[in-house]
């Protein structure tokens, strides 16, 4: 079977009615699961890859976004690959499989839906930078002008702004930043290696929301859970690579016809964005 024929077959099943009432039953009132299944289906065309992971991750994937309320669309979160190491007939062999991870807009939206404005930033040691604790906080930070460089990354904050106009803040060095990111099992691998600015921001805005007072079960579990820690994202050696096992959902596609593609109005999933539409940093990586 060819890989298109595959590609059909997986989004033919995250677009059948019984796996739409599923998404929809979690999805907020604000978006609707036509635009949901659009753009899942749309991840998955842009990513060929990601037919070729463990089918019932994939799955289990897209409905965690889904339960997140947020779009798979590479900026508010992505379907991840990654290969990790299990046992089958006592041999340790390697599969691929889909993980779901919330990025940095994603992290700034639920905490929007939470009642927080929240701004996260890089700083590099070219920039105008100062911080203070105690009683009287603040944050002050200049980047240089226009055409002038940076540097490198030397740290990163985030300020978060709640509906009275308090203010929450949380300031990281690049130090407390590599102790994240060495603790992390795709820390030098996965997005880590790719968008490593990003990640920073994430940890950060991360750590400062442990101290806010969040009401939503919802935003607590989101921010709470360690999806960049969960998975070990080394290379596997190809020669141990395991078949992919179907899920039984693809009993549904197997019987469904084939066609050449999936039309509609699909969201396009671009491979990088600009940060400085989400206030993240002057960057040309994902979020």
């Amino acid at each position: 079977m060819s890989q298109l024929s595959v590609i059909n077959q997986v989004c033919q099943v995250i677009n059948t009615p019984e796996q739409k009432k599923k998404y929809e039953a979690v999805l907020p009132a604000n978006m609707s699961v036509e635009k949901f299944t659009r753009t899942a289906i749309t991840a998955i065309q842009n990513n060929p890859e990601l037919v070729d992971a463990d089918r019932d991750s994939l799955y289990t994937a897209v409905m965690m976004a889904a339960q997140d309320n947020l779009l798979p669309d590479g900026r508010e979160g992505v379907l991840n690959i990654f290969k990790t190491k299990v046992s089958r007939d006592g041999k340790d062999v390697w599969i691929k499989k889909v993980q779901w991870m919330p990025m940095v807009r994603g992290i700034i939206k639920t905490l929007a839906d939470a009642g927080f404005s929240v701004d996260g930033q890089i700083v590099c040691d070219g920039d105008k930078f100062d911080y203070q604790l105690g009683d009287n906080p603040f944050i002050t930070h200049s980047p240089p002008q226009f055409g002038q460089a940076r540097g490198e990354m030397i740290g990163c904050y985030a300020i978060a702004t709640d509906v009275n106009g308090s203010k929450y803040r949380a300031v990281m060095d690049k130090l407390e930043v590599e102790k994240i990111r060495a603790a992390s099992k795709s820390g030098e691998y996965g997005p880590w290696k790719t968008w490593y600015n990003e990640m920073a921001i994430k940890s950060v805005i991360k750590r400062l929301a442990k101290r806010l007072p969040i009401s939503s079960r919802k935003a607590f579990d989101v921010l709470d859970r360690d999806d960049d820690d969960a998975v070990d994202m080394a290379p596997a050696p190809a020669a141990t690579q395991a078949p992919v096992q179907s899920s039984r959902l693809a009993v549904v596609a197997a019987q469904a016809p084939v066609t050449e593609a999936i039309e509609g109005d699909f969201q396009e999933v671009p491979g990088s964005t600009d940060l400085n539409e989400t206030g993240a940093g002057q960057h040309d990586d994902p979020i």
